[in-house]
């Protein structure tokens, strides 16, 4: 009798993460038609309204200033990098000066998909500051949270043996003006600094984990602080100048996230010798992982051993591995974690993926709740008391919803 129930249940099981695929694949698509015909005026003008904008904009006086004609167009396709581009207009702005027309040198500069989502947001009518355009425009083609790097460089800046001093007082300069042309103040907040450390501090899996989290955080994700760099300034003269000082509100948003990271790493059980997060602190700082001292030496081959036939517990443990692999790699929802399927909540579907992106990344059991993988601690999945290698039938069958199928004995 247990077994059919776990059987319908799968079933159900089943067929409703077939139908939540195939209603997300139909809102896929239903999107990017609206976004298509909404866009296809602007990106496929005729000729002549191409040329009529294009006279209107000769009638009104305005006369493109030579300085910008080095400077190639940005269309954002072919991962044509935004940030140099980015520093090289600001720069030319800059000379140029504030009584020119920057906003519209923008617009001329701008094409295929960097166009179109200018003008997604902004019209030829609207004038917002500099910074808040490139702003708009770095939420999509720029780097994703990028501010810890490029404060590394500066702060924790390391010099390869032999270099000249000029190398090291050219590098350093350069590195600053990275800094300050992505947004962050000279002066910032003490949040702001420690939290750049803390974020250093993660190796690549975790990492990935967190700033996954970070994400679904409408207060403190990098969409929130790229509006932030480009808030507008109380004159246009300033908007192209960088922050000299940290805001309210960007102090506000690095407490957030200082909090938030701290408590991620009060989970972090750690890890074992050599999987540590040296990888990362070498990629960041320029280092290698190589250590001082003689390289260990040579082991001897193991002997050979002689095949032996797998216990039925080691046969178990092969059976939860590669279900658990098969679940990892599989495509759709996240499993409901967080209770029932609350349609589009989007904080609810972003709990769901962030906690499965951090259970994918330990090893951590898929099909239980978060109350029993507290109590049980961070374990690797075959040893879950309640799915793993020593749980019985019934209580694998017992998961979370969309998690998976139980596990029966060989």
């Amino acid at each position: 009798m247990q077994q059919q129930q776990a059987a319908d249940q799968r079933r159900e099981e089943r067929r409703e993460d077939r139908r939540e695929a195939a209603e997300r694949e139909e809102r896929l698509e239903a999107r990017i038609a609206e976004r298509e015909a909404r866009l296809e005026a602007r990106l496929l003008q005729p000729p002549s309204a191409a040329a009529a904008r294009l006279a209107s904009e000769s009638n009104s006086g305005f006369r493109s200033n030579k300085a910008f004609d080095t400077l190639p167009l940005f269309s954002g396709a072919n991962n044509q990098p935004f940030r140099s581009w980015n520093e090289e207009f600001v720069s030319i702005a800059g000379i140029v000066g504030v009584h020119h027309d920057n906003l519209r040198e923008l617009r001329l500069k701008l094409t295929g998909p960097a166009r179109a989502h200018y003008y997604g947001r902004y019209t030829d009518q609207d004038e917002p500051t500099l910074k808040a355009a490139m702003a708009h425009l770095s939420s999509e083609f720029g780097a994703k949270y990028e501010e810890s790097k490029l404060w590394a460089d500066v702060y924790q800046f390391k010099r390869k043996p032999g270099s000249p001093g000029k190398d090291v007082t050219r590098t350093l300069a350069a590195n600053r003006q990275k800094m300050l042309a992505a947004g962050i103040p000279t002066v910032r907040s003490e949040a702001e600094d420690i939290y750049y450390l803390h974020e250093l501090s993660l190796t690549t899996a975790q990492l990935a984990v967190f700033l996954a989290q970070l994400s679904g955080r409408a207060d403190a994700s990098d969409a929130r602080l790229k509006r932030l760099t480009g808030a507008p300034d109380e004159t246009r003269r300033e908007s192209l100048m960088p922050a000299l000082t940290s805001s309210d509100e960007r102090t506000a948003l690095f407490t957030t996230r200082l909090s938030l990271i701290v408590a991620f790493l009060d989970h972090d059980p750690g890890e074992p010798p050599g999987h540590g997060g040296t990888a990362r602190a070498a990629a960041t700082s320029g280092l290698t992982d190589d250590t001082s001292g003689p390289p260990p030496p040579a082991r001897l081959p193991p002997p050979p051993q002689t095949s032996t036939t797998p216990t039925t517990r080691a046969a178990m443990v092969l059976a939860l591995k590669a279900h658990w692999d098969n679940r990892r790699a599989r495509e759709g929802p996240a499993p409901r974690f967080h209770g029932p399927r609350q349609g589009e909540n989007t904080e609810y579907l972003s709990r769901n993926a962030a906690t499965f992106a951090e259970r994918q990344a330990n090893q951590w059991c898929f099909g239980c709740t978060p109350e029993q993988l507290a109590k049980q601690g961070p374990i690797p999945h075959w040893e879950c008391k309640h799915h793993g290698q020593d749980a019985s039938e019934a209580d694998r069958s017992i998961r979370v919803p969309g998690s998976g199928r139980s596990q029966r004995r060989h």
